[in-house]
């Protein structure tokens, strides 16, 4: 007797790798990045990856506001985003989604909601005597590294 394959999510359904877009960027401790259009100044008060109805933290402004320097970051299969100081409220860690692989409608596409900063402009910064400070948060958040996860801030991430 035959039986119909259980339903599955469209998520979850098994793709070729081939059809998974990669991001076009790296991302390591300690870069900036500037919100695009599609941003719309959203950031979030946990990780993606955790699989829970995030809360929305303090809008992050407009078009062009830059954000850093990365504390950590989170890949999911969707997702990759970075937690960083709010711009306007340094004490507060946010995560921000820089890039998805999927499109609203769940296709497989590029979606850059923010850009990486080139690096001659962070080293220009930083001849003006610019400092990167990198903050202890609370374990109030959920982080990848508080639950368990691979911190990725010593290596390159890549999809």
């Amino acid at each position: 007797m035959s039986y119909p394959p259980a339903a599955v999510h469209h998520s979850m359904a098994a793709r070729p790798l081939s059809n998974i877009p990669s991001p076009r960027f790296t991302v390591h401790k300690g870069d900036w990045f500037r919100t695009n259009a599609n941003n719309n100044g959203r950031c979030w008060l946990s990780a993606p990856s955790l699989n829970e109805e995030p809360l929305k933290g303090p809008n992050l402004g407009g078009v062009g506001t830059f954000i850093g320097p990365v504390h950590d970051v989170d890949i999911s299969y969707r997702f990759i985003a970075i937690m960083v100081p709010h711009p306007y409220q340094r004490d507060l860690p946010v995560w921000v989604n820089v890039w998805t692989s999927q499109n609203q409608a769940g296709r497989p596409s590029h979606v850059d909601f923010c850009s990486p900063v080139q690096r001659m402009e962070c080293i220009n910064w930083r001849r003006q005597g610019w400092i990167d400070q990198y903050m202890e948060f609370a374990d109030i958040l959920s982080t990848p590294s508080s639950h368990s996860r691979t911190s990725l801030l010593s290596q390159p991430c890549w999809l």
